[in-house]
């Protein structure tokens, strides 16, 4: 059959199968990768990749991993099928499944770029389904073409192939990881592919999921609005994770089906929580009677950090209310950890309740505050600052702080500083002898974008206090 687009094509075709047979390695082949980097031309690469495959015969029997990473999508572009295409694919599918018969695990990447690449993985992953346990999903975002203006100017990629794969498997998964899951999907649409909305991840062991944030922030906001202005209906889709253990979540969106049922994540043993604010707070009221890790971080750059009520001079303002609720020492998490950017926050150290928090990475703080915080935190072993603010003003209130609290039983086993906010050598220098004088620190590491003026303070604080000298000081570069 001739491609359809043979006077344009300029498909380049290569692969190093030849060179694995020449080193003998075809007997250890458990991983193929197939890339698509042309959007044309499906006959060209289904001629060059089966002849490609008969190369090696029975060897690809043990691959047990398959990648298939689709070419970026072009925004001005659309999506159509050659009338002659869609045969085309279901004749390779069948064929590349007799010569690679035991994939178990299925990578498809930018799944959502081109209708012939799309229907390529939706068919290869049907014929595979019955012996699929990881599936790992990554779509392309969406696109807009101009980022000053709303929702309206947003491309949305078709995500067709997208839901009837998550239709046909969902039953029998043990592991799901989906990234790039763009803020304009409409899962409704997932209903033209099951008999239910409320889909039971009945195996599913591993679950990890992340939005796409790439629109501009006015879109994302617009987007965001129009949500909360439209609760779901009856018929939104419901997932329910009834045996999962490991769970990440990231950058979701108010409305969403992965956290709509209460009873969801009650058998998680690790969590890891990446999103703003308010989806922190509404995250918090879960109740994880299994959890054994939990990290949270908080995104500063979330579009509702205008929201000075969330952040209210009041224990019972939604973060602390939601971040003590997380942290407080009767959650039964043995490893608890915050990741937190204070930029948006007037962070009040008395309103905190983070007692069961071991590794606490944070940015924009003052010292004095940042010492205040630890007094409140006595499980605290690793520390991150990042930014840190160390002006006159701030170390001079974090020295009275420390004159009225006795902070030397605090322990730290690793404190690793960043940057500081300013260059401020001098300051730097007495935030640093602070920390290590009134902490127990084991390691301390400094990290810099240059590391000269920091080796030279180090030097001179150890020379003046010979105790510290059993502390493990390093300066490394960024």
């Amino acid at each position: 059959m001739q491609c359809p687009h043979h006077h344009t094509c300029k498909l380049k075709l290569k692969d190093n199968i030849e060179c694995i047979a020449a080193g003998n390695g075809d007997h250890n082949i458990r991983r193929l990768v197939l890339i698509i980097d042309d959007s044309k031309c499906p006959q060209k690469l289904v001629n060059y990749v089966s002849k490609a495959l008969n190369k090696l015969g029975s060897e690809w029997d043990l691959v047990k991993s398959l990648y298939i990473v689709g070419k970026p999508h072009d925004a001005h572009n659309t999506k159509v099928l050659a009338a002659n295409e869609g045969p085309t694919i279901r004749r390779f599918a069948e064929r590349f499944v007799r010569l690679v018969p035991n994939v178990q695990t299925i990578n498809l990447i930018n799944l959502n770029c081109w209708k012939w690449q799309a229907q390529l993985s939706q068919q290869l992953f049907n014929m595979y389904s019955n012996n699929i346990s990881d599936l790992r999903i990554s779509l392309a975002r969406d696109s807009v073409l101009d980022h000053t203006n709303g929702p309206e100017n947003i491309i949305r990629l078709d995500c067709t192939e997208f839901f009837a794969i998550i239709a046909k498997c969902f039953k029998t998964l043990k592991s799901l990881r989906v990234t790039g899951i763009p803020y304009t999907i409409n899962w409704s649409e997932l209903n033209e592919y099951t008999e239910t909305n409320r889909l039971v991840f009945g195996n599913l062991n591993e679950l990890a999921i992340s939005y796409s944030k790439q629109l501009s922030d006015y879109a994302l906001y617009q987007l965001v609005l129009i949500s909360r202005e439209n609760p779901p209906s009856a018929d939104y889709p419901v997932f329910l994770f009834p045996a999962v253990s490991l769970v990440i979540l990231e950058n979701l969106p108010p409305v969403n089906p992965f956290v709509l049922s209460k009873e969801n994540f009650s058998t998680a043993h690790s969590v890891a929580f990446m999103n703003e604010i308010e989806a922190v707070c509404q995250f918090s009221t879960r109740d994880l009677p299994n959890i054994d890790r939990l990290d949270i971080c908080i995104d500063h750059n979330n579009l509702f950090s205008h929201n000075r009520r969330i952040f209210a001079d009041s224990q019972d303002a939604p973060f602390y209310r939601a971040t003590n609720s997380l942290f407080d020492v009767s959650q039964l998490a043995r490893h608890a950890a915050l990741k937190l950017d204070c930029s948006q926050i007037g962070l009040i150290p008395a309103h905190t309740q983070w007692t069961s928090i071991v590794s606490l990475d944070i940015a924009h703080i003052g010292i004095d505050v940042l010492l205040a915080l630890l007094f409140k935190m006595p499980n605290v072993s690793r520390m991150v600052a990042r930014s840190m603010g160390v002006r006159d003003t701030a170390l001079d209130q974090a020295k009275m702080f420390v004159r009225t609290n006795n902070m030397q039983h605090r322990k730290l086993n690793t404190v690793f500083i960043y940057k500081p906010l300013f260059d401020l050598p001098c300051e730097l220098r007495r935030a640093v002898h602070l920390l290590l004088t009134t902490l127990t620190i084991h390691s301390l590491e400094y990290v810099a974008y240059t590391s000269d003026i920091m080796k030279i303070i180090f030097e001179m604080i150890i020379r003046e206090h010979p105790h510290l000298s059993k502390t493990a000081l390093r300066v490394r570069d960024q």
